[in-house]
Protein backbone atom coordinates (compact mmCIF):
# COMPACT_ATOMS: atom_id res chain seq x y z
CA UNK A 1 0.00 0.00 0.00
CA UNK A 2 1.30 3.49 0.13
CA UNK A 3 2.89 5.36 2.04
CA UNK A 4 1.11 8.84 2.61
CA UNK A 5 4.18 10.38 3.30
CA UNK A 6 5.86 9.28 0.38
CA UNK A 7 5.32 10.92 -3.42
CA UNK A 8 3.42 8.41 -5.62
CA UNK A 9 5.88 9.26 -8.07
CA UNK A 10 8.59 8.04 -5.70
CA UNK A 11 6.78 4.90 -4.69
CA UNK A 12 6.46 3.76 -8.60
CA UNK A 13 10.14 5.28 -9.11
CA UNK A 14 11.42 2.90 -6.33
CA UNK A 15 9.05 -0.64 -7.53
CA UNK A 16 10.43 0.35 -10.87
CA UNK A 17 14.26 0.29 -9.67
CA UNK A 18 13.86 -3.81 -8.46
CA UNK A 19 11.87 -4.70 -11.40
CA UNK A 20 14.71 -3.75 -14.31
CA UNK A 21 12.20 -0.31 -14.88
CA UNK A 22 9.17 -2.69 -14.96
CA UNK A 23 5.83 -1.97 -13.54
CA UNK A 24 2.34 -4.06 -14.70
CA UNK A 25 -1.00 -3.15 -13.63
CA UNK A 26 -1.28 -5.55 -10.51
CA UNK A 27 1.95 -4.14 -8.98
CA UNK A 28 0.56 -0.55 -9.65
CA UNK A 29 -2.93 -1.80 -8.16
CA UNK A 30 -0.97 -3.54 -4.75
CA UNK A 31 0.34 -0.61 -4.14
CA UNK A 32 -2.93 1.57 -3.96
CA UNK A 33 -3.02 3.82 -6.81
CA UNK A 34 -6.16 4.33 -8.77
CA UNK A 35 -7.41 2.27 -12.06
CA UNK A 36 -8.21 5.94 -13.16
CA UNK A 37 -4.43 6.89 -11.89
CA UNK A 38 -3.14 4.18 -13.93
CA UNK A 39 -4.64 5.26 -16.92
CA UNK A 40 -3.59 9.16 -17.15
CA UNK A 41 -0.34 8.40 -16.35
CA UNK A 42 -0.64 6.10 -19.52
CA UNK A 43 -2.28 8.57 -21.36
CA UNK A 44 0.08 11.68 -20.46
CA UNK A 45 3.74 9.64 -20.90
CA UNK A 46 4.72 9.12 -17.12
CA UNK A 47 3.92 5.17 -17.87
CA UNK A 48 5.52 4.23 -21.02
CA UNK A 49 2.62 1.13 -22.80
CA UNK A 50 5.17 -1.99 -23.73
CA UNK A 51 2.24 -4.90 -23.92
CA UNK A 52 -1.37 -4.52 -22.44
CA UNK A 53 -1.22 -4.04 -18.77
CA UNK A 54 2.42 -3.81 -18.86
CA UNK A 55 4.63 -0.34 -18.29
CA UNK A 56 7.83 0.85 -18.27
CA UNK A 57 9.26 4.05 -16.42
CA UNK A 58 11.56 5.19 -18.36
CA UNK A 59 11.40 5.43 -22.39
CA UNK A 60 11.56 2.60 -24.08
CA UNK A 61 14.23 3.06 -26.02
CA UNK A 62 16.39 3.89 -22.73
CA UNK A 63 15.34 -0.13 -21.18
CA UNK A 64 18.11 -2.17 -20.68
CA UNK A 65 17.52 -5.94 -22.51
CA UNK A 66 16.88 -7.34 -18.87
CA UNK A 67 13.57 -5.20 -18.66
CA UNK A 68 12.70 -5.96 -21.99
CA UNK A 69 12.70 -9.59 -21.49
CA UNK A 70 10.73 -8.92 -18.08
CA UNK A 71 8.19 -6.97 -19.42
CA UNK A 72 7.50 -10.10 -22.21
CA UNK A 73 7.23 -12.40 -19.29
CA UNK A 74 4.91 -10.36 -17.95
CA UNK A 75 2.93 -9.77 -20.41
CA UNK A 76 2.16 -13.65 -20.65
CA UNK A 77 0.63 -13.91 -17.72
CA UNK A 78 1.20 -16.16 -14.26
CA UNK A 79 3.83 -19.19 -14.45
CA UNK A 80 5.31 -17.42 -17.93
CA UNK A 81 9.10 -17.75 -18.07
CA UNK A 82 11.64 -16.69 -20.43
CA UNK A 83 12.79 -19.75 -22.98
CA UNK A 84 15.11 -20.73 -25.59
CA UNK A 85 17.26 -18.15 -27.42
CA UNK A 86 16.43 -15.32 -24.92
CA UNK A 87 16.84 -17.70 -21.88
CA UNK A 88 20.52 -18.54 -23.43
CA UNK A 89 21.29 -14.79 -23.66
CA UNK A 90 20.28 -14.49 -20.03
CA UNK A 91 22.12 -17.16 -19.12
CA UNK A 92 25.32 -15.65 -20.90
CA UNK A 93 25.24 -19.53 -22.76
CA UNK A 94 25.43 -17.71 -26.41
CA UNK A 95 25.86 -13.73 -27.12
CA UNK A 96 23.00 -11.34 -26.23
CA UNK A 97 21.04 -9.78 -28.61
CA UNK A 98 18.90 -6.32 -27.75
CA UNK A 99 17.28 -6.64 -31.45
CA UNK A 100 16.46 -10.18 -30.96
CA UNK A 101 12.82 -11.49 -30.93
CA UNK A 102 11.60 -12.41 -27.44
CA UNK A 103 11.05 -16.32 -26.79
CA UNK A 104 8.85 -17.07 -23.67
CA UNK A 105 6.94 -20.46 -22.58
CA UNK A 106 4.05 -20.41 -21.21
CA UNK A 107 1.91 -22.98 -18.80
CA UNK A 108 -1.52 -22.57 -20.54
CA UNK A 109 -1.30 -23.77 -24.11
CA UNK A 110 -5.03 -21.74 -24.63
CA UNK A 111 -2.71 -18.14 -23.58
CA UNK A 112 -3.30 -15.50 -26.77
CA UNK A 113 -0.51 -14.43 -28.85
CA UNK A 114 1.43 -11.30 -27.45
CA UNK A 115 2.90 -8.49 -29.93
CA UNK A 116 6.42 -9.13 -30.25
CA UNK A 117 6.85 -12.40 -28.31
CA UNK A 118 7.29 -15.83 -29.86
CA UNK A 119 5.30 -17.61 -27.41
CA UNK A 120 5.70 -21.50 -26.42
CA UNK A 121 3.42 -23.50 -25.05
CA UNK A 122 5.43 -26.70 -23.80
CA UNK A 123 3.47 -29.76 -23.35
CA UNK A 124 5.52 -30.19 -19.49
CA UNK A 125 7.22 -27.51 -17.85
CA UNK A 126 7.79 -28.85 -14.56
CA UNK A 127 9.13 -26.61 -11.25
CA UNK A 128 12.26 -28.53 -11.85
CA UNK A 129 13.35 -26.71 -15.44
CA UNK A 130 12.39 -23.21 -13.88
CA UNK A 131 14.73 -20.67 -12.61
CA UNK A 132 14.89 -17.60 -11.82
CA UNK A 133 17.89 -14.97 -12.46
CA UNK A 134 18.21 -11.36 -12.18
CA UNK A 135 14.61 -11.27 -10.50
CA UNK A 136 13.41 -12.93 -13.90
CA UNK A 137 11.22 -16.22 -13.98
CA UNK A 138 13.48 -18.23 -16.84
CA UNK A 139 13.82 -21.82 -17.65
CA UNK A 140 16.92 -23.62 -16.40
CA UNK A 141 20.02 -23.75 -18.05
CA UNK A 142 19.65 -27.16 -18.74
CA UNK A 143 16.21 -26.84 -19.99
CA UNK A 144 17.63 -24.30 -21.70
CA UNK A 145 20.08 -25.85 -23.78
CA UNK A 146 17.71 -28.91 -24.71
CA UNK A 147 15.16 -25.94 -26.06
CA UNK A 148 18.35 -24.36 -28.09
CA UNK A 149 19.33 -27.38 -29.68
CA UNK A 150 16.32 -27.44 -31.75
CA UNK A 151 16.17 -23.82 -32.38
CA UNK A 152 19.50 -22.59 -32.94
CA UNK A 153 22.15 -23.45 -35.79
CA UNK A 154 24.56 -26.37 -34.64
CA UNK A 155 27.75 -24.61 -33.63
CA UNK A 156 25.86 -21.93 -31.22
CA UNK A 157 23.54 -24.76 -30.01
CA UNK A 158 27.15 -26.88 -29.11
CA UNK A 159 28.55 -23.99 -27.76
CA UNK A 160 25.41 -23.44 -25.08
CA UNK A 161 25.79 -27.09 -24.40
CA UNK A 162 29.67 -26.79 -23.62
CA UNK A 163 29.21 -23.50 -21.63
CA UNK A 164 26.46 -24.89 -18.94
CA UNK A 165 28.81 -27.98 -19.50
CA UNK A 166 31.66 -26.52 -17.95
CA UNK A 167 29.95 -24.27 -15.41
CA UNK A 168 28.65 -27.51 -14.16
CA UNK A 169 24.95 -26.21 -14.92
CA UNK A 170 24.16 -29.04 -16.85
CA UNK A 171 21.88 -31.62 -15.21
CA UNK A 172 23.08 -34.72 -17.21
CA UNK A 173 20.07 -37.11 -15.61
CA UNK A 174 17.71 -34.67 -16.44
CA UNK A 175 19.12 -33.85 -19.87
CA UNK A 176 18.56 -38.10 -20.27
CA UNK A 177 15.32 -37.95 -18.94
CA UNK A 178 13.90 -35.31 -21.61
CA UNK A 179 15.79 -37.59 -24.03
CA UNK A 180 13.44 -40.71 -23.14
CA UNK A 181 10.34 -38.82 -22.96
CA UNK A 182 10.85 -36.90 -26.31
CA UNK A 183 13.41 -39.23 -27.98
CA UNK A 184 12.75 -37.80 -31.62
CA UNK A 185 13.18 -34.48 -30.37
CA UNK A 186 14.77 -32.16 -33.08
CA UNK A 187 18.54 -32.11 -31.22
CA UNK A 188 17.93 -35.28 -29.46
CA UNK A 189 20.85 -37.05 -31.77
CA UNK A 190 23.36 -34.13 -31.09
CA UNK A 191 22.71 -33.79 -27.61
CA UNK A 192 23.09 -37.86 -27.44
CA UNK A 193 26.35 -37.34 -29.14
CA UNK A 194 27.54 -34.30 -27.08
CA UNK A 195 26.58 -36.09 -23.71
CA UNK A 196 28.37 -39.53 -24.70
CA UNK A 197 31.27 -37.41 -25.77
CA UNK A 198 34.11 -37.60 -22.74
CA UNK A 199 36.46 -34.93 -24.75
CA UNK A 200 37.39 -31.73 -23.18
CA UNK A 201 34.66 -29.41 -23.42
CA UNK A 202 34.75 -26.37 -26.46
CA UNK A 203 34.81 -24.06 -24.83
CA UNK A 204 38.12 -24.92 -22.39
CA UNK A 205 40.04 -25.66 -26.16
CA UNK A 206 39.22 -22.08 -27.30
CA UNK A 207 40.31 -20.44 -23.56
CA UNK A 208 43.58 -22.42 -24.27
CA UNK A 209 43.76 -21.56 -28.32
CA UNK A 210 42.89 -17.87 -26.96
CA UNK A 211 45.29 -17.86 -24.38
CA UNK A 212 48.08 -19.01 -26.66
CA UNK A 213 47.35 -17.31 -29.92
CA UNK A 214 47.43 -13.79 -27.46
CA UNK A 215 50.85 -15.00 -26.75
CA UNK A 216 52.07 -16.33 -29.96
CA UNK A 217 51.05 -12.79 -31.34
CA UNK A 218 52.59 -10.85 -28.37
CA UNK A 219 56.19 -12.26 -28.51
CA UNK A 220 56.15 -12.33 -32.59
CA UNK A 221 54.73 -9.14 -33.19
CA UNK A 222 51.97 -10.37 -35.22
CA UNK A 223 48.88 -8.75 -35.88
CA UNK A 224 46.09 -10.29 -33.22
CA UNK A 225 42.85 -12.11 -35.07
CA UNK A 226 39.34 -10.95 -34.59
CA UNK A 227 37.83 -13.58 -33.08
CA UNK A 228 33.80 -14.71 -33.86
CA UNK A 229 34.92 -13.25 -37.25
CA UNK A 230 31.54 -13.60 -39.61
CA UNK A 231 32.52 -15.25 -43.10
CA UNK A 232 30.05 -16.33 -45.94
CA UNK A 233 27.56 -18.17 -43.74
CA UNK A 234 30.02 -18.97 -41.21
CA UNK A 235 31.53 -17.82 -37.70
CA UNK A 236 35.53 -18.30 -37.64
CA UNK A 237 36.74 -18.61 -34.45
CA UNK A 238 39.95 -16.95 -34.81
CA UNK A 239 40.55 -14.94 -38.76
CA UNK A 240 43.64 -13.03 -39.22
CA UNK A 241 42.23 -11.09 -42.98
CA UNK A 242 45.08 -9.61 -43.89
CA UNK A 243 47.07 -12.99 -44.12
CA UNK A 244 43.58 -14.91 -44.63
CA UNK A 245 44.14 -17.78 -42.51
CA UNK A 246 41.40 -18.92 -39.79
CA UNK A 247 41.79 -21.29 -36.90
CA UNK A 248 39.68 -23.45 -35.69
CA UNK A 249 38.92 -24.86 -31.77
CA UNK A 250 37.19 -28.75 -32.08
CA UNK A 251 36.04 -30.06 -28.71
CA UNK A 252 37.59 -33.59 -29.60
CA UNK A 253 37.54 -35.38 -32.79
CA UNK A 254 34.88 -34.63 -35.56
CA UNK A 255 33.55 -37.73 -36.97
CA UNK A 256 30.98 -38.91 -39.42
CA UNK A 257 28.31 -36.27 -40.29
CA UNK A 258 30.26 -33.32 -38.76
CA UNK A 259 33.68 -34.23 -40.22
CA UNK A 260 31.65 -34.10 -43.24
CA UNK A 261 30.23 -30.60 -42.25
CA UNK A 262 33.86 -29.60 -41.29
CA UNK A 263 35.19 -31.02 -44.31
CA UNK A 264 32.71 -28.99 -46.64
CA UNK A 265 32.85 -25.54 -44.69
CA UNK A 266 36.97 -25.86 -44.99
CA UNK A 267 36.65 -26.19 -48.84
CA UNK A 268 34.22 -23.14 -49.17
CA UNK A 269 36.05 -21.23 -46.80
CA UNK A 270 39.35 -22.54 -48.91
CA UNK A 271 37.92 -21.58 -52.21
CA UNK A 272 37.55 -18.03 -50.84
CA UNK A 273 41.21 -17.80 -50.31
CA UNK A 274 41.16 -19.00 -46.13
CA UNK A 275 43.21 -21.47 -45.41
CA UNK A 276 42.01 -22.99 -42.15
CA UNK A 277 43.64 -24.62 -39.74
CA UNK A 278 41.79 -27.65 -36.60
CA UNK A 279 43.02 -27.63 -33.34
CA UNK A 280 41.20 -30.09 -30.93
CA UNK A 281 41.93 -30.93 -27.32
CA UNK A 282 44.30 -33.53 -28.31
CA UNK A 283 46.71 -30.44 -28.95
CA UNK A 284 46.25 -29.06 -25.74
CA UNK A 285 49.70 -31.31 -24.38
CA UNK A 286 51.77 -29.90 -27.35
CA UNK A 287 51.84 -26.19 -27.12
CA UNK A 288 55.29 -25.15 -28.18
CA UNK A 289 54.64 -27.04 -31.12
CA UNK A 290 51.01 -25.09 -31.60
CA UNK A 291 52.30 -22.04 -31.32
CA UNK A 292 55.63 -22.66 -33.66
CA UNK A 293 53.55 -23.71 -36.51
CA UNK A 294 50.22 -20.74 -36.20
CA UNK A 295 53.40 -18.25 -35.60
CA UNK A 296 55.64 -19.83 -38.81
CA UNK A 297 52.09 -19.78 -41.27
CA UNK A 298 51.46 -16.16 -39.95
CA UNK A 299 54.66 -14.87 -40.83
CA UNK A 300 54.72 -17.12 -44.17
CA UNK A 301 51.47 -15.71 -45.57
CA UNK A 302 52.67 -12.10 -44.23
CA UNK A 303 55.60 -12.37 -46.47
CA UNK A 304 53.08 -13.76 -49.74
CA UNK A 305 50.68 -10.77 -48.87
CA UNK A 306 53.40 -8.35 -49.19
CA UNK A 307 55.28 -9.72 -52.31
CA UNK A 308 51.88 -9.60 -53.96
CA UNK A 309 51.41 -6.35 -53.40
Amino acid sequence: MLDSGCPLGMVVAKLASRQHGIVDHDDLLRIGMARSTIAYWARTGRLHRLHRGVYSVVPPALLSIEGCWLAAVRACGPGAVLSHESAAQLHWLVDRDKGGQIHVSVPDRRFPRVKGVIVHRPVDLPSTDVDERYRIPVTSQTRTVWDVASSLPPKPAKRAFERARSRDRLDIGRMHQLLAVDPRHRGAGRLRRQLSSSTIPLSVVRSWLEDLIVNVCSEHSLPMPEINAPFLDYEVDFLWWEERFAVEADGGDHVGEQRDRDNARDLATGRAGILTRRYSSRDMGREEAVAAEVAEVLSERHRMGQSAA
